[in-house]
């Protein structure tokens, strides 16, 4: 019985020197890998810009606003139009709703127009959304996804501009810093197409 114990003891005793032996390996193997593979650094996000459309002019669109009036994009002639699309699980589409119409109010002088497209969500949601924001333009509701994937839109936000006949001439994927140079800059020469509108420089000079 004492030769079985021992044996026992001796075999525990094997089990434990090649468990010890397996941590110690892989501890070392560990601090190797470590040691060959370069400190990881915080990714940086690139800043979103407006960059030329490179794609086919999109088919005109004709859709529901949320106070169920039908709105499409040839309702408004000889005007840019900066086409918006957004959803309201998107986190930094509720901040860009408020940049974008502030951007709309700084150039009020010029023919723009701001339409923002929901896409794929049930009007009562995107209703409770808006309520929540000041943006002051048209929402409208791709609820099939239709006009989305039409306009080839496959992240969110995505902004396009078009210019008074109706061409894409930039795109933006991501959200956009609305308030910065680079933006306006970019949207001059479109904006500078378009005669100012007089009501607005008349309410804008008034005292």
């Amino acid at each position: 019985m004492s030769g079985m114990v021992s044996a026992e003891r001796s075999e525990s005793g094997r089990a434990d020197r090649f468990r010890a032996a397996l941590s110690t390996a892989g501890a070392v193997a560990l601090l190797v890998i470590l040691a060959l593979v370069p400190a990881a650094t915080p990714a940086l996000s690139a800043e979103t810009r407006l960059v030329p459309w490179t794609g086919d002019t999109p088919p005109a669109f004709t859709l529901d606003d949320l106070a169920g009036h039908r709105i499409t994009l040839d309702d408004s002639p000889g005007r840019v139009v900066l086409v918006h699309f957004f959803a309201t699980w998107c986190e930094p589409c509720r901040a860009e709703l408020g940049a974008l119409r502030d951007f709309a109010a700084r150039h009020e002088a010029h023919a723009l127009t701001v339409l923002a497209v929901d896409v794929g969500e049930v009007d009562a949601r995107v209703r409770r959304f808006v309520a929540t924001t000041d943006f002051d333009h048209p929402v409208l509701l791709d609820r099939d996804r239709a006009v989305a994937k039409a306009w080839g839109i496959s992240a969110l936000p995505t902004t396009v501009a078009l210019d008074a006949g109706r061409t894409p001439r930039l795109v933006a994927e991501g959200d956009l810093d609305w308030s910065s140079d680079a933006v306006t800059e970019a949207l001059a020469p479109l904006l500078g197409e378009q005669a100012p509108d007089a009501r607005a420089i008349r309410g804008a000079g008034a005292p």
